[in-house]
């Protein structure tokens, strides 16, 4: 198992990340049709607890394994990185073990503060995952800190070929009892897929550690395991907290959202059907874009953060490369989301979705196109985190998620609760605290990094590529639907308009020849690169 170049790192975990990402999305369709819209907006009140409590044991945990085994790697200590992993494993076991416990005993509280007691035994299905997915985090940061990207792709794509077998199976299953035992089906599925992702984390773990043992040099510097422990706790603590900002406000929204909606004057049944359709349909597919930047930024932060104090230059270019590939990716995501909405909605739900309560599709597709603008704001608050956390400022993007989470709530409630606005109030308040966030974070980057990035590269060719893209989706899309068939006037609208894109971007050298040679890995002098690089600019 040897350590991947940036390019094959991003690759492996872009590719397996996409197709984990579709396999989930795929999942939820007929996981729609067994539940219906209201049973899924059940499921989806226990994740944001969930994943709250699952950032507070191991998201800035995992950062800080990523961090200091980058470092040790750096400094060739294989002793050290091993140490970092027992340390490490040791302490998310006891705090999950905790944390599940408390889960199970409060679970019928919880449920009924959010507004829907059906949730009660999913809470208790999922406390187990907790255990699990801490030590798989562990393990990833583990992988990821020594540039090893496999291990981490395998475990995602087992973990959720899992979750839509056992899934689909025990939520038909337990659905005869009700509706409040089919949901406990699914997330069991959840815990079950956790469970057999662990076993391949670990797996991959004990091989590497065989691979390693003969190459350890008794020689070097050995850290003590309180020494480990303090870095931990040190590097872990500003990241789980800047971490923990988006899981708190989903957290929120699973308590607030559905009592704001009964304040507009709608029953308990369609704010939960809209809350489902909120975060079971229109969150998983704003997500599918960001898988990319995900892989990106798991391959970029050990980078930048093994980068020594003396190669500012160095860190202003990746961090420059990694700001422009996330422009660059989002733009067509965007455009692709925003004029094929009712398609993507159509193909992929239209089974899923009904019109005896409330206009299902309509609302679903409508909230879709508007809020295809959050994808670039989502992908640039996450690679701007990932970079301040690279840099040792993890709390600064705790503050500018902080602020910007405050103006979404105090929209949230003054939206969500008009009937005029009612779900839709929720869209316009992401869009804000987005927006918010994002500039403060600009700014805290900008006073750190001196980002280079050129006018006509960065800004003028890809808002060019984009605009020209849509045109093209937009025609091909008006000229064959008359004509051809739903699924295949969106494909070839969706691959015209992606040609097109990709096209002017390699056309018009939105990458200069240094950036694509650091990108391939290219074993080339330095001066030349830089005499390149200046003709290029």
């Amino acid at each position: 198992m040897k350590r991947q170049s940036m390019l094959l790192g991003v690759t492996i975990l872009a590719v397996c990340g996409i197709i984990a990402k579709f396999i989930g999305a795929f999942y939820k369709i007929p996981l729609m049709h067994i539940l219906g819209t209201n049973g899924m907006g059940v499921y989806y009140l226990i994740f944001p607890f969930y994943s709250m409590m699952l950032t507070i044991a191991s998201s800035g945990l995992s950062l800080a394994v990523v961090k200091m085994v980058s470092l040790e790697r750096a400094h060739g200590l294989v002793t050290n990185q091993r140490r970092i992993f027992r340390v490490a494993i040791s302490y998310v076991m006891i705090v999950t073990v905790f944390i599940g416990i408390l889960m199970v005993i409060f679970s019928e509280s919880i449920s009924v503060a959010q507004g829907n007691i059906s949730a009660r035994l999913g809470y208790v299905a999922i406390a187990p995952a907790l255990i699990f997915s801490g030590m798989i985090a562990v393990a990833r940061g583990y992988f990821q800190g020594l540039t090893m990207m496999w291990p981490t792709s395998l475990s995602t794509l087992m973990e959720q070929i899992i979750k839509v077998g056992l899934g689909l199976f025990f939520s038909h299953l337990f659905l005869q009892r009700g509706l409040e035992y089919g949901v406990f089906g699914a997330v069991l599925g959840v815990t079950m897929s956790e469970f057999v992702a662990f076993l391949v984390m670990f797996f991959q773990y004990f091989l590497h550690q065989k691979d390693i043992r003969k190459d350890s040099d008794l020689s070097q510097k050995v850290l003590s395991y309180s020494e480990i422990a303090k870095t931990l706790f040190r590097y872990s603590l500003p990241a789980t907290i800047s971490s923990l900002v988006l899981p708190v406000s989903s957290f929120i929204d699973s308590f607030l959202l559905i009592h704001l909606l009964e304040k507009s004057g709608l029953s308990n049944v369609i704010s939960t059907s809209l809350y489902g359709i909120s975060n079971g349909i229109i969150t998983t597919l704003i997500n599918l874009p960001i898988v990319l930047i995900s892989a990106l930024s798991t391959v970029m932060v050990p980078n930048i953060s093994g980068c020594l104090q003396e190669e500012k230059k160095e860190i202003c270019f990746k961090c420059s490369l990694f700001v422009k590939t996330t422009w660059l990716i989002t733009i067509p995501c965007f455009v692709s989301f925003y004029f094929l909405a009712p398609e993507i909605i159509n193909i992929l739900y239209h089974y899923g979705l009904s019109n005896q309560v409330i206009p299902e599709y309509n609302y679903a597709y409508s909230l879709l196109k508007i809020s295809s603008i959050t994808i670039i704001y989502y992908a640039f608050l996450h690679t701007f985190t990932s970079i301040l956390q690279s840099i040792n400022k993890p709390l600064l993007p705790c503050i500018s998620l902080g602020i910007g989470i405050v103006v979404r709530t105090v929209f949230c409630i003054l939206l969500v609760s008009n009937i005029k606005w009612n779900i839709y109030g929720l869209v316009i308040s992401n869009f804000f605290f987005l927006l918010i966030a994002c500039l403060l974070n600009v700014y805290f980057v900008k006073k750190y990094v001196a980002l280079d990035l050129s006018f006509k590269r960065f800004f003028v060719v890809p808002i060019f590529a984009g605009v020209l893209s849509g045109f093209t989706i937009y025609l091909t899309k008006m000229l064959l639907c008359s004509f051809v068939h739903l699924y295949i006037y969106s494909v070839v609208s969706f691959v015209a308009g992606m040609i097109v894109y990709f096209g002017m971007v390699i056309l018009l050298k939105a990458y200069n020849s240094y950036e694509i040679s650091k990108i391939w890995k290219r074993k080339k002098k330095v001066t030349v690169l830089q005499d390149i690089v200046e003709k290029d600019v």
